[in-house]
């Protein structure tokens, strides 16, 4: 088994992060490892979590 794509949502809508995390994380072979609703946020939580892919808005 291959290790998942490694995913931080940022969105400052609070429904819209949750619906796509919820998304996101259904996947086989995705993992939501961090969201943000600010870009500072953002870019705390990817220095933290080094994901492979920021999905922002």
């Amino acid at each position: 088994m291959s290790t998942p794509l490694r995913i931080v949502v940022a969105d400052d809508e609070r429904m819209v992060r949750t619906a796509l995390c919820a998304i996101l994380g259904a996947e086989p072979g995705m993992e939501v490892v961090g969201e943000a609703a600010t870009g500072v946020e953002a870019l705390s939580v990817t220095r933290a979590t080094r994901p492979d892919i920021v999905l922002m808005d």
